[in-house]
């Protein structure tokens, strides 16, 4: 399968789902390559106020490889939920040892 034919919204919409089967699928499952989903992964943590979507969708920033969100990522460090400051915490240490975009199941 073409990783850059994935449906970046559809994925987004399996892994931002409070079911935790529905997003461990989507996480453990085939993702959109990383440049094409990072934009997306942008635009749902400015429009996500909850945590639990903030956090996911920083632990997939930090995965992402792309040193162009580290901005975004420090800024969350100033989040006033300590679970966001958390995850934006890991995200920028993902990044720093370059944890890369976690290889899907079906590639």
């Amino acid at each position: 399968m073409d990783l850059d034919r994935i449906d970046v919204v559809s994925w987004l919409d399996q892994i931002l789902d409070q079911d935790p089967a529905t997003f461990e699928g989507a996480y453990w499952g085939l993702r959109p390559a990383a440049a094409i989903a990072v934009p997306h992964l942008l635009a749902r943590l400015a429009a996500a106020h909850d945590g639990y979507s903030r956090g996911k969708l920083l632990e997939l920033l930090g995965e992402s490889g792309d040193s162009a969100v580290i901005p975004t990522l420090q800024a969350e460090l100033q989040h006033p939920l300590e679970e966001v400051r958390n995850w934006a915490q890991l995200a920028l240490d993902a990044l720093d040892r370059g944890t890369s975009w976690q290889p899907s199941m079906g590639a």
